[in-house]
């Protein structure tokens, strides 16, 4: 993954959500795992949910940095050359 700035507990809660998305077919299920009530899974999960997004958001945002620095790169080269 790149390396991105992500607060810790917000990278967990994200992690969390991709847990009960890859690994889990019911919110019953991951509550009962996790020793949560279905509510507070579904808070859990909600807020995973967002964090997930946003962080996915930040990625983007740094590879298309990356991949302009690139080309940059790229051009410079061939005006010098």
């Amino acid at each position: 993954m790149t390396d991105i700035y992500f607060p810790k507990l917000a990278g967990e809660l994200a992690d969390l959500y991709l847990e009960w998305w890859n690994d889990w077919l019911t919110v019953d299920r991951f509550a009962e795992y996790h020793g949560v009530t279905v509510a507070d899974a579904t808070a859990l999960i909600s807020m995973g949910r967002e964090y997930h997004e946003q962080r996915a958001a930040r990625i983007k945002e740094v590879e298309a940095a990356q991949s302009l620095a690139r080309h940059a790169d790229v051009g410079q080269e061939v005006d010098n050359g």
